[in-house]
């Protein structure tokens, strides 16, 4: 979504659940004529607030699917403080009287609203919108934050011709699980096994923060098994502009990750 659309649309959809948490609330307490001018007024105080103060927390500025908890935790806080200033103008400013249940149910209705439709989008855009069935079946080492991004763009990206088989990660909490659908198929020991069970053409490496001497170690698990092998470099090498390994077996590639505002570009240069 273009950020000139997003920071319009954004704060009308958050209008439009506040206005009806507001009414659900004024109908859970009773209130049998909800449409009055001194409730619509109200309504209109309590959205200034609140949008203000979630347009002043920059949450129309972030992108969701990045920041994830970060987010719903902004909005939550912001939900609070927009509460107690509402609460103020409510028993200074407000004739009619109300329970202070009605206010407890606009904040509860109200967190529940926003942060439901925050999570549903931010899961929506973290979801693999295609399934990539390249030719080349792919073992990705490394079920960690690099692993998840590198499944993650070989499934959207046909034109790179992989198809994720599984994981492989010594974290034992990990195995038998699953990330985009790809399971996590044991320790590093079992590199030849999975290699010769699921035919696999192709090795990643997705392990950029690990020391020299346990890529090393990877890699003679790799050479017993002769398939190609693709490297993730150190992250060292990213900040400081070395960007190059040499590998003296088969195939080196290497991968690099152009990150927008919008979208993560998935690369790679082979040698």
């Amino acid at each position: 979504m273009k950020y000139s659309i997003k920071t319009f649309i954004l704060p009308i959809i958050d209008i439009g659940l506040l206005t009806m948490c507001y009414f659900f609330s004024l109908s859970i307490i009773g209130e049998k004529k909800i449409f009055q001018p001194h409730n619509l007024v109200s309504l209109m105080i309590y959205i200034a607030i609140t949008v203000f103060l979630l347009n002043f927390s920059k949450t129309y500025k972030s992108i969701w699917k990045y920041n994830g908890v970060q987010e719903v935790m902004k909005v939550l806080i912001y939900l609070t403080f927009s509460i107690l200033i509402y609460t103020l103008y409510f028993f200074l400013f407000v004739d009619t009287y109300y329970p202070i249940t009605l206010l407890v149910t606009i904040w509860l209705a109200s967190v529940a609203t926003l942060i439901t439709f925050r999570l549903f989008y931010i899961i929506k855009s973290n979801s693999p919108h295609s399934v990539n069935t390249g030719e080349n079946l792919t073992l990705i080492l490394g079920a960690g934050v690099a692993g998840t991004i590198i499944a993650r763009q070989i499934i959207q990206t046909k034109e790179l011709n992989f198809q994720p088989i599984g994981f492989i990660d010594d974290d034992p909490n990990k195995h038998n699980m699953e990330i985009y659908n790809i399971p996590v198929l044991g320790p590093r020991s079992r590199i030849k096994h999975v290699v010769d069970e699921f035919n696999i053409t192709d090795i990643i490496i997705s392990m950029p923060s690990v020391e020299n001497s346990v890529i090393n170690e990877l890699i003679q698990f790799c050479k017993e098994t002769k398939v190609k092998v693709w490297i993730l470099p150190p992250v060292r090498d990213w900040i400081q502009g070395e960007c190059r390994r040499q590998v003296e077996f088969y195939t080196f590639c290497l991968f690099a990750f152009y990150t927008s505002a919008e979208n993560t570009l998935f690369r790679c240069f082979i040698r």
